[in-house]
């Protein structure tokens, strides 16, 4: 069993108080860019907590990934590589801007589907994510102290940097009041699902 590891810096995005799921997604493809592996692959992104210290990305070949003290674990389905991401002890203490309001201004609610009405010239994860969570915030607002968090991110394929203004995020379902699942669509239909909780 191979491991490589990826050790890059992190900044805490706007206010928030822990990496965001969209950095972590974008670490990863950095990752393997670093380390010349392809990832002409699916994608199963799992978020176990909040990471909150900087984060050590280990990229695991012809193994199973021990999620023990995993803080999230990205499995890459038609790939031989895994990736564990673990939390150092060191703080986060640099921060980055996130407009996520550009975004959510940009953004159309339409039964239970969002997308944008116009373009927001943003990634495609950031676009997927801040649809969904000004989809929640709209459809089924948290009680004070609690927000809508990122869970689970599955994807065929990965995201394509044209197609940031053509997603859509649709809710498949809502599991009690403190779960859902969503399918994120693209000009060439369902291309994975958001699991968002509440917490």
């Amino acid at each position: 069993m191979q491991t490589l590891l990826f050790e890059p810096a992190a900044a805490f995005r706007g206010s928030r108080d822990y990496v965001h799921s969209t950095d972590i997604y974008e670490e990863i493809l950095a990752g393997a860019r670093y380390h010349g592996i392809p990832l002409d692959c699916g994608f199963d992104l799992r978020i176990l907590r909040k990471i909150c210290c900087r984060p050590v990305y280990s990229f695991i070949k012809d193994g199973d990934v021990d999620t023990a003290d995993a803080a999230a674990i990205a499995l890459l389905p038609g790939s031989s590589w895994q990736v564990k991401i673990t939390e150092t002890a060191e703080p986060v203490l640099a921060r980055k801007s996130y407009d996520e309001q550009k975004i959510f201004s940009a953004s159309r609610i339409a039964g239970s589907r969002i997308s944008l009405a116009e373009p927001v010239g943003m990634r495609p994860v950031e676009v997927a994510t801040a649809l969904s969570v000004n989809f929640h915030k709209s459809s089924f607002p948290p009680n004070p102290g609690t927000r809508w968090l990122l869970a689970r991110l599955e994807l065929s394929r990965l995201f394509r940097d044209e197609e940031s203004d053509d997603l859509a995020i649709e809710l498949e379902r809502r599991v009690g009041k403190k779960m859902t699942r969503s399918r994120i669509v693209s000009a060439d239909g369902a291309i994975g699902t958001l699991t968002f909780i509440l917490a």
